[in-house]
């Protein structure tokens, strides 16, 4: 798909206009959102009813194999979905997608319509650590496919955000700050997740300060103390009123993703709650500020 062809396919869209942030407008307080996965099973045409009757003032929406919105079909169903969004009143600042590689035939469509329609960040996929070669290696080879994915996306004003967690490269921050030296946060940040940082390395609060000068999203899970689980949010390890204050201190007004993957019986209730627990405890972090 050309450049001319999307350009076209945007043409007369609502959502090409609707996402604009209005001129001077600057949030003073994180955007609580949904990570659309734990509803996966509900079609994006009724996901932003439902996310914003849960409680959600976003939405972190995957477009992915396997998620809302196929990459492969997102000529025909990112407008749309982001459309249903901002027809229920809620922001789109991030999506998860699968993207690890530039020359991924779906990237630039994906990164294409989610920029022009307003959204500012994407999440990549995992580096695996059977995909990489060690060390050093390892970060020169993450950094040449930021830097293709960046260029990409900064035709469009969308720039990649790399998510800690166990098992593949990022294990560490450190380990995302060596593929990431030299580059500003504005070209690649760090959406960074104390849960994920718990099971790593025992805590998140030295993860948190070696992210700070990248960090451009949240990703909000928990874990348990026993096995290291995820469990619903405040259930676990993870302060998060000492979480939440250490992001306002920084003045970081980026989105919360909050993630509900811990398989619960009651899908909605769950949502519900974590959704308001991160809010009220937004209000105490953030008692001056207003979004």
């Amino acid at each position: 798909m050309t450049r001319r062809e999307l350009i076209g396919l945007l043409a007369g869209s609502t959502a090409a206009h609707a996402w604009q942030v209005p001129q001077g407008a600057r949030r003073t307080v994180p955007l609580v959102c949904l990570q659309s996965r734990c509803l996966k099973a509900v079609e994006y045409t009724d996901l932003g009813d439902i996310a914003r009757q849960l409680g959600a003032e976003g939405v972190d929406l995957t477009v992915m194999p396997g998620g809302h919105v196929e990459p492969r079909n997102s000529s025909v169903d990112l407008v749309r979905a982001l459309e249903v969004m901002q027809g229920q009143g809620l922001d789109v600042p991030i999506i998860t997608t699968a993207l690890t590689r530039p020359a991924d035939y779906t990237a630039r469509a994906v990164l294409a319509l989610s920029g022009m329609t307003g959204v500012k960040l994407f999440r990549t996929g995992y580096w695996q650590s059977g995909d990489l070669s060690a060390g050093e290696r390892s970060a020169g080879a993450v950094r040449r496919d930021v830097l293709g994915l960046a260029a990409i996306g900064r035709e469009y004003n969308i720039a990649p955000v790399l998510h800690n967690r166990p098992g593949g490269f990022g294990q560490t921050v450190r380990e995302f700050n060596a593929a990431l030296a030299g580059l500003s946060a504005a070209t690649a940040g760090i959406c960074f997740d104390p849960g994920n940082a718990v099971l790593e390395t025992g805590s998140w609060e030295n993860e948190l300060k070696l992210a700070l000068p990248r960090l451009r999203a949240v990703a909000l899970r928990d874990v348990t103390r026993a096995g290291g689980k995820e469990c619903p949010l405040g259930q676990g390890v993870v302060d998060f009123d000492r979480f939440l204050a250490a992001l306002a201190r920084a003045g970081f007004t980026g989105p919360l993703s909050v993630h509900v993957d811990y398989a619960p019986a009651d899908v909605p209730g769950a949502v519900s709650r974590d959704l308001d627990f991160v809010k009220r405890r937004l209000r105490s972090a953030y008692p001056h500020s207003t979004s």
